[in-house]
């Protein structure tokens, strides 16, 4: 219990709720859809349907919203996931290592860093906003840890709620479950000739088309072409550099932790499952974009790589704790040095890599200074350690100072503090985190006080970031966005008093959550309304419409940074919006927008003279329905 608290409170501090963010927003629309279905079934997001057919979240999460509002329900929920989460790390990480001390350090790593998998580090293990992937991930872990204590049908209990929450994410945990009760039944050749005949049997049925459709579904080149396009996380031949990097060492990890430092069998099984599952994956999601079948790009295969690019962590761990025992073979040594390199350089910056450096000097000076007995050199010894940490609390300082600055333009004040520990790189927070647990115990030597300390500093953050964005603190210490989000709901509180009147806004760039959650409207095109055009046609054709509609627009409110963005996100940008390169927008690309009957409200920081209905200063709102008739009216005087 006071691991688990522990490591809630750590996760607490280094990685506080975010809100209703990412795919929240589209969770969150789909519970507000089973609420108010009259407001948002026209959004662009459900109107040709969603996945939220394939997943009991919103039916669960329903009548918790009901009672205490979306945001509410939500943060309760993610607190729940999170400590299921914790949970279930706790209950796995010592049974895969049976090695404490690697066990403690990675569980740590793991409730302090984020962890990403896949391409465009789109997607978390760990998320710190509510989706139901935490909750099925949290499962999955604990399904494994039951695998290991040969707990099999609690296993699949765990793995067969996991898939009911996430059927996706869950999918992971029922292949794992599958490989694992094969690999220990089955002699390996066995096994493998099995294996082999399955693949004979996919690739022959890829191969014929007919059936291949009437297996997978059928999706045109024109719906494949948008939803590869919109989504490039999907589609792992679009991946940067760094993504693929990142797989290779996850690989290399498990791969040389199988070998040379993962003892139990089961454990070894479980990995040769992980392994075996991240290489189908793998490869299943690289041939399916270019497959004329539904099923196989909708099913993301490449997500298999969550439980891979999770494990390798208390793998790493455990063959650092070798190598610093010097427990590992000279093959092992060299295998270990190799990925602990590997990961460093993808980890760190240099700036992050020297301070890391001087901390492992700091560390060895003292300890050397505290065996030796020759008292002039450990005096020098200790002298040198101080100096050393010195000079990485001021490197410390100097890196989270930077990037406190650099985001001052970008983010909120708790926002920007919520950033600082990922500024630090990974290896950093968790130092950090160690020696805050340390000095915690410390100072708290009652175990019910610490159980106290912990459990109000867990919820208590958390709720801190939950609850000053939403206030009315933020507008009154002038955060422009806070402003601005009151100046847009002042005005639909005066023009559109009535219930039954729910206006459909297109608000360039602006926060799905503000219009779905706390304005109650509609969105009539942003791109992460289209992350589902995967799975319906129709968004996939609207959705590409009104982004070519939108596109001055959209363009020109992102121009400062596609001017410094990274070439690959520059080629994302086109792919959904065409060549990037365009002048500003004019009225005449007003006019084409308000010309829409699905939109109702056009609110964009550009100025027309005449033509917007209310303005704050930076934003300008143009009511599209009174400019649809007044062009109507003109129109007709003009045939007259």
């Amino acid at each position: 219990m006071l691991l688990l608290l522990s490591l809630l409170l750590l996760g607490a501090i280094c990685r506080p709720y975010a809100g209703i963010t990412h795919d929240a927003r589209l969770y969150a629309l789909q519970v507000l859809d089973h609420l108010h279905p009259d407001v948002y079934g026209e959004d662009l997001y459900l109107k040709y349907g969603s996945q939220d057919k394939y997943s009991l979240f919103s039916s669960i999460s329903r009548p918790l919203a009901a009672w205490m509002g979306v945001p509410t329900a939500f943060f309760t929920l993610y607190l729940i996931g999170n400590a299921i989460w914790l949970y279930a790390l706790i209950r796995f990480v010592p049974a895969l290592l049976r090695q404490r001390l690697a066990a403690l350090g990675a569980l740590v790593y793991l409730a302090v860093n984020p962890l990403p998998f896949g391409g465009w580090q789109t997607f978390h293990v760990n998320e710190n906003f509510l989706t139901p992937r935490i909750w099925a991930v949290g499962l999955v872990v604990l399904a494994m840890e039951r695998l290991l204590v040969e707990k099999h049908l609690a296993s699949l209990v765990c793995v067969i709620a996991s898939m009911l929450l996430h059927p996706i994410m869950g999918f992971s945990g029922l292949c794992i479950w599958i490989a694992f009760q094969l690999m220990g039944r089955l002699k390996p050749v066995y096994f493998g000739s099995g294996l082999l005949m399955v693949l004979a049997v996919v690739l022959s049925v890829l191969c014929i088309e007919p059936l291949g459709t009437a297996l997978f579904g059928h999706m045109d080149d024109q719906w494949r072409t948008y939803a590869t396009g919109t989504n490039p996380y999907s589609v792992p031949s679009l991946w940067q550099l760094w993504d693929w990097a990142a797989v290779a060492t996850a690989f290399g990890i498990v791969v040389a932790g199988r070998l040379f430092a993962v003892v139990p069998t089961g454990a070894r099984r479980l990995l040769d499952c992980i392994l075996l599952l991240g290489v189908v994956g793998l490869a299943v999601g690289l041939v399916s974009p270019f497959l004329p079948y539904r099923l196989l790009l909708q099913g993301q295969a490449y997500r298999a790589l969550w439980p891979l690019q999770m494990v390798q962590i208390p793998v790493l761990f455990a063959l650092l704790e070798r190598l610093l025992r010097g427990q590992l073979s000279t093959t092992g040594l060299r295998s270990a040095i190799v990925v602990l390199m590997c990961f460093a350089a993808l980890s760190l910056t240099y700036v992050q890599f020297a301070t890391v450096f001087l901390l492992c000097v700091a560390v060895y000076c003292w300890q050397r200074g505290e065996s030796t007995e020759n008292r002039a050199q450990a005096s020098a010894l200790r002298g040198y350690a101080k100096l050393a940490l010195v000079m990485v609390i001021l490197l410390v300082a100097l890196i989270a100072g930077s990037a406190y600055v650099d985001l001052i333009p970008i983010l909120g004040p708790l926002e920007r503090l919520a950033a600082l520990p990922k500024s630090l790189g990974p290896v950093l927070t968790w130092a950090a985190a160690i020696s805050l647990l340390l000095a915690l115990n410390a100072l708290l030597r009652s175990n019910g006080v610490y159980r106290g300390v912990a459990t109000c500093g867990w919820v208590g953050l958390h709720a801190v970031f939950f609850l000053i964005p939403a206030s009315a603190i933020y507008e009154s210490i002038g955060v422009e966005e806070a402003n601005d989000f009151a100046f847009v709901e002042d005005y639909l509180e005066t023009e559109y008093a009535r219930p039954d009147q729910t206006p459909v806004l297109y608000w360039a760039l602006a926060p799905l959550d503000v219009i779905w959650v706390d304005l109650q409207c509609t969105s009539f095109y942003s791109i992460p309304q289209t992350a589902g055009n995967v799975f319906n046609r129709g968004t996939a054709i609207e959705g590409n419409r009104r982004a070519k509609l939108t596109r001055k627009f959209e363009l020109d409110i992102r121009r400062p940074w596609i001017s410094t963005c990274l070439p690959s996100q520059r080629r994302g940008v086109h792919r959904i919006f065409g060549a990037v390169e365009v002048p500003p927008p004019t009225v005449s690309d007003l006019l084409q927008v308000c010309a829409d009957d699905n939109v109702d409200l056009v609110i964009v920081p550009n100025e027309f003279d005449g033509w917007y209905a209310a303005t704050n200063g930076r934003l300008f709102i143009y009511d599209a329905r009174q400019i649809r008739e007044s062009l109507a009216t003109s129109q007709a005087s003009n045939e007259r």
